[in-house]
């Protein structure tokens, strides 16, 4: 099953792009400002979050 078709986990996936990022609140605000999920309950002071490219893979944003 592809991954754009299958449900979510809270497993960390084995595959990932890591996108590194000096300021990560501001990072997932932008991405939600423009509509773009976030694929876990992120919350201030977190360090990484997951998002899901249109396509599938998973992006992990890292702070730096």
């Amino acid at each position: 099953k592809p991954l754009a078709q299958a449900p979510y986990c809270t497993a960390v996936p084995t595959v990932s792009f890591d996108l590194t990022v000096v300021d990560i609140e501001e990072t997932v605000a932008y991405l939600r400002d423009h509509d773009v999920v976030i694929e876990s309950d992120w919350q201030p002071g977190d360090s990484f979050d997951f998002i899901r490219d249109p396509d599938g893979p998973v992006i992990e944003i890292v702070r730096e």
